[in-house]
């Protein structure tokens, strides 16, 4: 992963792809309640990420990290 990170397209992929993998734009736009095409945008840079939009990416990244620290525990636990 970048030391640096960008809010472009290119960050927004790197983001994608941590939290659903290939095919992220359609899931990522479900999880903001946004079209496909307006995360397509994004993705190419035709249109800016909005700040809050940045926002709720960053609380989908913090939630993810939780349930899976929960579920690493929850493994250890059954071993």
């Amino acid at each position: 992963m970048s030391d640096t990170f960008t809010r472009g397209p290119a960050g927004l992929e790197l983001v994608g792809l941590a939290l659903y993998g290939h095919g992220w734009q359609s899931s990522l736009a479900g999880d903001l309640g946004v079209s496909v095409r307006v995360v397509r945008y994004w993705a190419a840079g035709d249109k800016p990420v909005p700040p809050n939009q940045w926002r709720y990416i960053a609380a989908l990244l913090d939630q993810r990290s939780r349930d899976c620290k929960e579920l690493a525990r929850a493994i250890i636990s059954t071993a």
